[in-house]
C-alpha cells in the first residue's frame, strides 16, 4: 500500500553545504525519515529530495522584517490582512517579492515578512532547484523563524517563558526569541570579520550577541512583555567549541544547546553521532507550519 502521508524536506544552506532533513506528517506527530547534507554537485543524485513539498531557508540579512499589529475581527484572516499591510507598504509591484508572516506571542501581534523574488541565477536558492530537477520554486522561510520552529517542534523544552535560539554560522548568527512557546522577535547578526572559530572572533561574537539580545528584550518591553529572560540555546557550533562558556560569562540565565527530541526519529539509533543542532533550521522547514 502506498503510503499518503504528507512528506515536507525542510533546505538550509550554511557554509557552502545543503542541509536536509525529510519530515512526514500525518500520524499526530511529525516524524523525522532522514537527515542528509549535500553539496551542490550531489544535489541530484539522492532519493530523499523526491516526492515531498520542498521549503528553503532565507537567509535573514535578505529580510525585511516589519512588527504590525492586526486588532481581531474584521470579517478578513488575521494572516490576509497581514499580507494586505505588507503589500500595501512596498512601492514596487508585490509580485516582485514573496510575503510571509507569524502570529507571534503577543496578542493581535504579526512578524511581516518581505523577500525579493530573486533574480540571480548563483543564488543557494537557484541553485539547488536547478541542480535537484525541480520545475518549480520551492517554499521559502527566514532562518529566523525556522529556527524557532525547528526547537518547538522537536527539541525539550526549556524551563522559563522568555528564551532566546542562536544558530551560528560562519557569515551569520540568528536569533529567534520564544515567549511562552511562540515566537515573538526575530534578528540576525552579519559576523563580517568576526571570526567564531578563534577566540578573539568568539569574544567579540559574545559581545555582539549581548547587545542584539539586550536590546531585542528592551524592545518586548515595551510590548508589554516584562518578564526575564530564562535561558539562551545555541546551535550550529561543533561538540566541544568553548564559545559557550564564553557565552555564559555574559549572561546570569543558563547557557548551553537545544536538545532534540530523538523519540521523533523513524531510526533513532541511526543519529547517533550526527550533529543535530546543525540541522535545527532544517527540522524547522520541515514543519507543517506553512499553509
Amino acid at each position: 500500500m502506498t503510503d499518503q502521508s504528507p512528506t515536507r524536506v525542510g533546505i538550509d544552506y550554511r557554509d557552502g553545504v545543503f542541509y536536509a532533513a525529510r519530515v512526514r506528517h500525518g500520524s499526530g506527530r511529525p516524524e523525522v525519515l532522514a537527515l542528509v547534507r549535500y553539496d551542490e554537485k550531489h544535489l541530484g543524485e539522492h532519493h530523499l529530495l523526491k516526492d515531498g513539498e520542498i521549503v528553503m531557508s532565507v537567509p535573514d540579512d535578505t529580510v525585511l522584517i516589519k512588527d504590525l499589529e492586526i486588532p481581531p475581527g474584521g470579517g478578513v484572516p488575521d494572516l490576509a490582512r497581514v499580507e494586505f499591510e505588507l503589500a500595501q507598504s512596498v512601492l514596487e509591484d508585490d509580485s516582485a517579492y514573496l510575503f510571509d508572516s507569524l502570529e507571534s506571542g503577543i496578542e493581535g501581534h504579526y512578524l511581516g515578512m518581505l523577500m525579493r523574488r530573486e533574480a540571480d541565477t548563483n543564488s543557494p536558492a537557484a541553485v539547488f532547484t536547478r541542480a535537484a530537477g525541480l520545475d518549480r520554486e520551492p517554499h521559502r522561510r527566514i532562518r529566523g523563524a525556522a529556527l524557532g520552529q525547528g526547537y518547538l517542534a522537536f527539541c525539550s523544552p526549556e524551563k522559563g517563558d522568555l528564551t532566546c535560539l542562536i544558530d551560528i554560522t560562519k557569515k551569520l548568527a540568528t536569533f529567534c526569541f520564544l515567549y511562552r512557546r511562540a515566537i515573538i522577535g526575530l534578528a540576525h547578526l552579519a559576523l563580517g570579520g568576526i571570526d567564531p572559530g578563534s577566540p578573539d572572533g568568539r569574544e567579540r561574537l559574545a559581545i555582539e550577541a549581548k547587545t542584539v539580545i539586550n536590546f531585542k528584550t528592551a524592545s518586548f518591553f515595551e510590548s508589554g512583555v516584562t518578564l526575564p529572560l530564562s535561558a539562551v540555546l545555541v546551535s550550529g557550533i561543533a561538540d566541544g567549541d568553548p564559545f559557550l562558556d564564553v557565552l555564559s560569562r555574559y549572561f546570569a540565565v543558563p547557557v548551553g544547546r537545544p536538545e532534540v527530541n530523538r523519540g521523533f526519529f523513524s531510526k533513532p539509533e541511526q543519529v547517533a553521532g550526527i550533529p543535530l543542532g546543525q540541522y535545527l533550521v532544517a527540522l524547522g522547514l520541515g514543519t507543517n507550519s506553512l499553509a
